[in-house]
């Protein structure tokens, strides 16, 4: 409130009470006069490009003098991304601005479940956040991260740079069971003891399943007031559950076996659950599902959106825990159900719909993970955009894929990959260039060395792969018209390419190993005479050509000598620019 911000990072356990305190802090900030987003990550499922963030900005509705929020981050607005600066330059201006009119709150809940592109945004906002009135508030689990886990190797990398404050909350010991004993129930001490022992035992000290077991014995009046104290009966003889899932469960009787039915197959929809999906999928009338909300809601189970149109489990454990009590043989037809009700709607979330058709083991989720990618592609989320054509090659290599559709989409998932691993994308290349001898595709077979050069670029160097590329070049201008590479849209889209390249910037690429076999042994001679080397790439046509030179460096990136790196914020880490 002070207007000095900073990115506090609140790790533990699930049930620690991260949720908690991040919930009750951004109430106390908007008492104060904040302004605070929250943002959401889910499990079982694959959240989108930037999805915590939209689910934050989504939401905000802009008063008096306050800001309209980044056109990309309206509920439908990931299309308006053009590319990956123009957001980070959006997102930065518009925190700015808003912490400039009224101090800012931004909640990020369950890092441990985000996409790539929205932890590299973070980084972005982080760095700023010290200067103003801004606190970022993310939350995590730590027990969670793998050393592989893009965020456990983030979290130093945000503590170094931004000077971000980790905390990481503990399970509760017996000492602070018993003053929580003490303060809430009046009762004898040996009754005390029991009930600490038996909280100990049972939770552990994780406090969500503590406050669960409380309530449980609490409504079996197993623990229940008598005039001014509290008594404890036998806990022996008690129907407590031994673990949370039968606390939940315990909670699931209170409904009728029909109730129980419907509110699993709503935990396999999501953590947050659309009335009119869920009404669609079990087919029930909307006056009995109206009333078993309300008898779940009671029983602590869910609790009812602000507007009306859905509702949510009250906790992701207590989703996990229904999801996991249902037969997996159900759970599959339930999630093609959904898949299938997804994919009718008017706009439909291809990674939705693709989570749902792989978790039935329908081979209907490779073109939707397809179609998640390219729309990952179009919003610059290209680490997502890899991971979903991955995927979508993993189940067609079980299920068999056309030799054409198969070889585009590995030429587009090795051009995603030339940042992160160039090499290891050049066996993708190979596989295209043999599936494009199988199906006499001049198209597919034009763009393989195109491809090959790119990556050879990135991996070993500028003039290693230019002369593939030159190559590529060459022979998609040869293509008769209207054979220009790309497949059937109808398939799968056109992959990025250089349709559109003038001869004279073919001959540019053409020529610049020749130029640089030159050059080498002039530089020396330029640089004793004071003079600074030229760069190849300074006067070569493609660098004007916006097609190329997105080919070669990847749409709004910064182009650089030859031989020169450049660090970025984002997680590729360090990659040589044309």
């Amino acid at each position: 409130m002070d207007g000095r911000g900073q990115l506090a990072l609140l790790g533990g356990e699930a049930g620690v009470g991260k949720t908690t305190i991040a919930e009750t802090l951004c109430r106390e900030a908007a008492d104060l006069g904040a302004l605070a987003l929250v943002g959401r990550c889910y499990d079982l499922t694959d959240t989108p490009p930037y999805g915590p963030w939209m689910d934050a900005f989504g939401d905000y509705q802009p008063e008096a003098d306050l800001p309209s929020p980044p056109a990309a981050f309206a509920r439908t607005g990931a299309e308006a991304i053009t590319t990956r600066s123009a957001l980070l330059d959006g997102v930065r201006h518009f925190m700015a601005t808003l912490a400039e009119h009224r101090p800012l709150v931004m909640l990020l809940e369950d890092l441990h479940w985000a996409d790539p592109e929205s932890l590299d945004l973070l980084r972005v906002v982080a760095r700023e956040s010290a200067s103003q009135a801004l606190l970022v508030l993310a939350t995590f689990r730590g027990d969670e991260l793998a050393s592989n886990h893009q965020l456990y190797r983030l979290l130093p990398v945000l503590e170094r740079e931004s000077g971000a404050r980790r905390i990481e909350l503990r399970r509760l010991h017996q000492e602070a069971l018993r003053e929580l004993v003490a303060t809430t129930y009046h009762m004898t001490e040996a009754n005390s003891a029991r009930l600490v022992g038996y909280l100990y035992a049972q939770a552990g000290g994780n406090p969500f399943f503590t406050q669960q077991l409380l309530r449980a014995l609490e409504e079996d009046e197993v623990l229940r007031p008598l005039g001014n104290r509290w008594v404890l009966g036998d806990l022996a003889g008690a129907s407590v559950p031994l673990a949370l899932r039968q606390v939940i469960e315990a909670r699931l009787l209170r409904l009728d076996e029909e109730g129980q039915q419907l509110l699993r197959t709503a935990a396999v929809i999501g953590q947050d659950v659309s009335f009119p999906l869920w009404a669609s999928v079990v087919g029930s009338e909307e006056e009995a599902l109206l009333a078993l909300l309300e008898e779940a809601t009671v029983a602590r189970l869910i609790e009812p959106e602000a507007d009306g149109a859905g509702f949510r489990f009250v906790h992701a454990l207590v989703r996990e825990a229904l999801y996991e009590g249902i037969n997996p043989l159900r759970r599959r037809l339930v999630h093609r159900s959904v898949g299938e009700m997804l994919a009718a709607f008017l706009s439909p979330d291809p990674d939705a719909v693709a989570y749902h058709f792989r978790q039935a083991g329908d081979a209907q989720a490779a073109g939707w993970l397809v179609e998640a990618g390219e729309r990952a592609e179009r919003t610059s989320a290209l680490l997502t955009a890899a991971e979903r054509y991955e995927a979508a090659l993993t189940i067609q290599a079980e299920r068999g894929m056309d030799a054409a559709e198969h070889g585009w989409l590995r030429l587009r998932l090795a051009t995603l990959q030339r940042f992160r691993k160039p090499r290891e994308a050049l066996a993708h290349v190979e596989v295209a260039e043999r599936l494009a001898r199988e199906v006499n595709d001049p198209g597919l077979t034009a763009r393989v060395p195109l491809v090959r050069g790119l990556l050879r670029v990135y991996a070993d160097g500028i003039g290693d792969g230019l002369g593939d590329v030159a190559a590529g070049v060459e022979m998609i201008e040869k293509l008769p018209h209207g054979k220009a590479p790309g497949p059937d849209p109808s398939n799968l889209s056109t992959p990025p390419s250089i349709q559109g390249c003038s001869s004279r910037c073919s001959r540019g690429l053409a020529d610049l190993p020749r130029q640089r076999n030159e050059e080498k042994g002039t530089w020396r001679t330029r640089l004793a005479a004071g003079r600074p080397r030229r760069s190849l790439a300074r006067g070569g046509a493609w660098r004007s050509c916006t097609p190329c030179r997105d080919v070669l460096t990847g749409p709004g990136e910064r182009t650089n000598p030859p031989g020169r790196r450049t660090r970025t914020s984002t997680s590729t880490g360090f990659w040589p620019s044309c």
